[in-house]
């Protein structure tokens, strides 16, 4: 199953402090990974989170010298998109919603943006919000991406 031993979804489940039917549910696409349990992954395994939605993260053998700090993706995703309304000017809610050609809405995007308990978005939906923007997934969640 992986290229260091795990062989059974219990093993990994176990390796990366998960349900097994959690897991299972994940690679089948029938659940959504929240970013919650995203950086409770990325923790374990003292990654930044932004990393394990990269593409080719795990083929690339690149080396990354990232110093090591708890993730914080919730944070980090609310910052970004306040930080690409004001990258693409668009300074009203009408202009915000329409970056995402109707598949979130102005209560979403407000509930994102939010200083006190922003709502997060499941890793499913951050896509859609990237492939509208013409980015890549895990700028969303990468600290000092748009700066």
């Amino acid at each position: 199953m992986t290229s260091n031993g795990l062989q059974t979804y219990l093993q990994l489940s176990t390796f990366l402090c998960v349900n097994p039917n959690t897991l299972r549910g994940w690679l089948s696409n029938k659940r959504q990974i929240s970013l919650k349990q995203l950086d409770t992954i990325a923790d374990n395994l003292k990654v930044p989170s932004y990393l394990l939605i990269k593409q080719g993260f795990m083929k690339d053998n690149a080396s990354y010298d990232i110093p090591f700090q708890k993730n914080d993706s919730r944070a980090i995703f609310s910052s970004n998109l306040q930080r690409i309304f004001i990258l693409k000017s668009k300074t009203s809610w009408n202009e915000r919603e329409a970056l995402f050609c109707g598949n979130f809405s102005i209560a979403s995007l407000m509930a994102y943006t939010r200083n006190k308990n922003p709502r997060t978005p499941p890793l499913n939906q951050i896509e859609l919000m990237a492939k509208c923007l013409g980015i890549e997934t895990y700028l969303m969640i990468k600290e000092d991406a748009f700066k």
